[in-house]
């Protein structure tokens, strides 16, 4: 991946950038090639997301809203969700909360992955057993970071 031709018309996109930069984190047979879930509304971040997790060797699924969210959890059993705050059909806090409620999901580890920065919010992430907080913009080295510690302690 050549740094150089990647846009640079949103912060989000960084993590592209950053991931020419950043070596692979050595990861453990058990989350390689795991499957996680991406739950965001903005095409940059999912195409941003989606890319840096392929090209770190995770299978990668898409919902674009909180509906779908939960419906695809159920159905494709991830083994991690990234899950953004502001989404329609349920926001995040809610899709969290239904997942935590669903004998198929509850055990799933969530990383919120979110432009909200307030206090209430992370404190609502945690109150539903978030494995990580992580505010936009965010870095490759801090995502994927995140994603080994949240599928290590799975």
């Amino acid at each position: 991946m050549n740094a150089t031709l990647l846009p640079d018309f949103t912060p989000e996109l960084q993590v592209l950038r950053d991931a020419t930069e950043a070596t692979l984190l050595p990861r453990s047979a058990k989350i390689s090639g795991a499957k996680i879930l991406v739950v965001e509304d903005e095409p940059d971040v999912i195409r941003a997301l989606t890319m840096r997790l392929k090209f770190a060797g995770y299978e990668v699924i898409v919902a674009s809203d909180g509906a779908s969210a939960t419906r695809i959890a159920v159905t494709e059993q991830p083994n991690l969700i990234i899950l953004d705050i502001g989404l329609p059909c349920g926001d995040g806090h809610t899709v969290a909360r239904r997942l935590r409620e669903n004998m198929n999901t509850t055990t799933v580890p969530i990383i919120f992955l979110t432009a909200r920065t307030s206090q209430e919010d992370r404190a609502k992430a945690m109150g539903v057993g978030a494995a990580d907080f992580i505010t936009k913009p965010f870095t490759a080295e801090e995502l994927l970071a995140s994603v080994e510690r949240a599928l290590n302690s799975s």
